[in-house]
Parts: C-alpha cells; structure tokens; sequence
C-alpha cells in the first residue's frame, strides 16, 4: 500500500464526508470549513514533493498500522464534531424557543392584569 495514495484518499473521503455534513446541516459553516482546510492539507501532504521518508516505497509497510489509527482517529474526530455542531444548533433553536415562551408568558400576565383590574371596577 502507497502511503500517498492512503493520505489522498483519507484527503478525499474527508472532503466527501464534510461535504454531506454541511449540505445535510449537520454541520456549522466554520467547522466545515476547518475539515476543508484540514481534508486539503492532508491531499497537499501527499502530492507535495517534500521528500519525507515515508514515501519510501521499501519502508512504507512500516507505516500502515499508524495510518490506520490516524485515519481511524480524524473519523472519530469528525464524527465527534459533526455531533457537537448538530448539539449546538438545537441548543440554539431551544433558546429561541424558550425566548418566545418568556415573552408570551410576559404579554399573558399583562392580559391577566388588564383582567383583573377590569373586574374589580
């Protein structure tokens, strides 16, 4: 296994999988945005000419189980923060709802004031 083919397919399906977050609204803009980057940067980490020695392709066999447990850890991760960004918009809805509830409650208690002082007239 090519270890720059296993960074630019951990590249792409990241770039896939952020993609379908976002669009499904599973995930805010920002943190989109920082999987993009990230997805990127890792695709340019492979197709660069850096001259790391993990692309020695006699060594490379070497490296396999690290960049499983990477691959396995950025998932996590991106599963971890699709999760937070999905908690954080219901948070967000609930608030908005509890506003309006307040403010509701709070136009009731004046009618009910305006009542009650028209019955003890």
């Amino acid at each position: 296994m090519n270890v720059t083919v296993a960074f630019i397919g951990m590249g792409v399906i990241l770039l896939l999988l952020d993609f379908l977050a976002f669009s499904k609204k599973k995930m805010a803009a920002s943190i989109s945005l920082v999987w993009f980057a990230f997805a990127i940067g890792l695709i340019l980490l492979a197709v660069l000419p850096v001259g790391q020695p993990w692309r020695n392709h006699s060594t490379s066999f070497l490296y396999i189980p690290n960049i499983l447990l990477f691959g396995f850890s950025v998932i996590g991760l991106f599963l971890t923060t699709m999760a937070i960004s999905v908690l954080q918009t219901r948070n967000r809805e609930l608030a908005m709802q509890v506003s309006l509830l307040n403010q509701e409650n709070e136009h009731i208690l004046q009618r009910l004031e305006v009542l009650e002082k028209g019955n003890k007239s």
